[in-house]
C-alpha cells in the first residue's frame, strides 16, 4: 500500500468518524428540544392552573381551597398531578 493510499484511508476513517458523531449529537439536540418543549408545556399548564385558582379566589374568596382543588374546574388537571407525583 502506498503513502497516498495509507493517507486517503485514514482521511476516510477520520469522516467516518465524524459523521457519527454528528449523527449522535443531531440525535441529542432532538432530546433535548424535545425535553423543552415538554417543560414548556409543563410550565404553561400549572401557569394557567395559577390563574383559575386566582380566578377563583377571587370570585369566592371564602370557599375552602381543599373544597375547589376536589371539585373545582381544574380538578382533573390536579388529581392527574397527584397520580404523577
Amino acid at each position: 500500500m502506498t503513502m497516498d493510499q495509507t493517507l486517503i484511508n485514514d482521511l476516510h476513517q477520520r469522516v467516518a468518524t465524524a459523521e457519527r458523531q454528528r449523527d449522535e449529537a443531531q440525535q441529542l439536540l432532538a432530546i433535548g428540544r424535545e425535553s423543552a418543549v415538554l417543560t414548556a408545556a409543563r410550565v404553561l399548564e400549572l401557569e394557567r392552573l395559577a390563574a383559575a385558582i386566582n380566578r377563583a379566589a377571587a370570585k369566592s374568596p371564602f370557599q375552602a381551597l381543599s373544597r375547589w382543588v376536589n371539585f373545582g374546574p381544574e380538578a382533573d388537571l390536579l388529581k392527574r398531578m397527584r397520580d404523577a407525583a
